[in-house]
């Protein structure tokens, strides 16, 4: 299929060389009538000399014979009868498109077939010998010449009409020809705009496969050093300084979490042990709990920050064994009542008990628990949260519904990104990082599976994950 930029070059290219042919057989019919003009003239001109140097040796001619002869009359017809055919000898004998006029003391003796004495204009009679014009008789173009002496006057025309004839037969193979130079020219356009966009195809694909966790990739620089070679070089020297930008990001990020878990751990443990303590009195219990709950956040985001470090480097091992769903998502269940309880939310399962799978334990408990958190935290108080496990082919099928707020349809396409919260208001206080979502995904597809969401706003959301039961 031709795109439209691809269509756009060829209709240009097409155009284009339709308007070259156009012109270029406009010059070359202009360039032939022009040449066979100048053709036609030059033949009269000689013409006109014969005819001339005939004129002055048959009145040379004419004077001796009639000095030495009675009968002027006589002799002066035999001569000029002569005269007439040798002028018919030069002309319109041997070419019929000449037309020829002779006229004796002003009146007409001979006139050729094609010739129309009364059509020719007062100018032509008074012009010079030897000087060519063009003059229209009966709608037919002439080029014209006179020759004159003392009483013998000569009009030699040649017709155009074969000018005419040449421009109307390359007309007419203009247009034979012309539907063919367009399909060729549209064929040469796809060819050269294939070869030419060729290069295009090659970056956009190098740079459709480039992405944070693919930027060892590198556009390949052809030979050369046209536009194109300095647009691929800029664009890879931008692909360096964003890969630089990225590993400098995710090592501040890996060294950040990994610096700030110990003493988060240490802080942890020693506000644990000073709430086990009887003597510590219950107005700064209340605040060690607040900080307790805080260091748990941080904790928490590290951790998760360690995990998406392991994501964007293609470092996480992922482990292979035989997980039982059911029982799994009865664990986790059971250890998410505590939650659920908090806020008067009622877990029911429906497990189909054969379902099992093969993959990370501890990411698909993972998976699960995030799922089941954010059905708890994000659903009304009194609400429910229906979580189904079956079995289908060669693929298990977990449903986690909750009688939530709902998500916004617009809002739905990015739930999944890292550090996106819907309400951002609420997250925070719920204890969310923005990065649950994006982890579960990840999750998913490390696994060969599918995550998607159905919801409604005020009614609820429909978390779905498709696994297959051999990763």
């Amino acid at each position: 299929m031709i795109s439209r930029y691809k269509l756009k070059i060829i209709t240009w290219y097409t155009v284009l060389i339709c308007i070259i042919m156009a012109l270029g057989f406009q010059a070359a019919s202009e360039l032939a009538a022009y040449r066979m003009k100048d053709e036609i003239d030059t033949q009269l001109f000689n013409t006109y000399k014969l005819v001339s140097k005939g004129i002055e040796f048959w009145e040379s001619h004419t004077k001796s014979t009639s000095k030495r002869n009675r009968s002027r009359n006589r002799v002066d017809g035999d001569l000029i009868k002569s005269y007439i055919y040798d002028i018919r000898r030069y002309t319109d004998r041997l070419d019929k498109e000449y037309i020829v006029g002779v006229y004796r003391n002003k009146e007409i003796i001979y006139a050729s077939s094609k010739y129309n004495h009364e059509a020719i204009p007062e100018y032509i009679f008074k012009a010079k010998n030897g000087a060519i014009l063009h003059h229209e008789i009966k709608d037919t173009h002439y080029s014209i010449t006179t020759t004159r002496n003392s009483d013998i006057f000569v009009v030699l025309g040649y017709e155009l009409s074969t000018i005419e004839d040449l421009q109307h037969r390359m007309a007419q193979v203009f247009l034979i020809v012309f539907p063919f130079g367009v399909l060729l020219s549209i064929i040469c356009g796809v060819l050269v705009t294939q070869k030419s966009l060729k290069v295009i195809h090659t970056i956009n694909n190098t740079a459709a496969r480039i992405s944070s966790q693919n930027l060892k990739e590198r556009i390949q620089v052809p030979a050369g050093k046209d536009e194109i070679v300095a647009l691929i070089s800029t664009l890879n020297s931008m692909i360096d300084r964003l890969e630089q930008s990225f590993v400098q990001t995710r090592r501040f990020s890996q060294d950040a979490a990994h610096e700030i878990r110990t003493p988060l751990t240490i802080l942890q443990g020693e506000i644990e042990e000073l709430l086990s303590t009887e003597s510590c009195p219950e107005n700064i219990k209340g605040k060690l709990d607040s900080i307790l709950e805080e260091i748990q956040y941080l904790s928490s985001m590290s951790n998760r920050l360690l995990l998406i470090h392991s994501m964007d480097t293609d470092n996480f091992q992922c482990k292979s064994e035989h997980i039982v769903l059911a029982d799994l998502l009865r664990d986790i269940v059971q250890d998410a009542g505590i939650i659920s309880s908090d806020r008067d939310i009622n877990i029911s399962m429906s497990l189909d008990d054969s379902a099992e799978i093969t993959g990370d334990r501890e990411l698909i408990t993972r998976l699960l628990w995030n799922l089941i958190d954010n059905a708890i935290k994000y659903n009304k108080l009194g609400g429910t949260v229906d979580v189904s496990l079956k079995e289908q082919d060669d693929h298990i099928q977990i449903c986690i519904q909750d009688t939530g707020l709902g998500i916004q349809e617009k809002e739905i396409p990015n739930i999944f990104e890292r550090f996106y919260r819907v309400d951002k208001s609420r997250s925070r206080e719920q204890g969310g990082t923005g990065l649950g979502l994006a982890i579960c995904k990840w999750i998913v597809r490390l696994h060969n599976g599918i995550i998607d969401v159905d919801s409604t706003v005020s009614e609820g959301s429909t978390f779905t994950v498709s696994l297959p039961k051999h990763a």
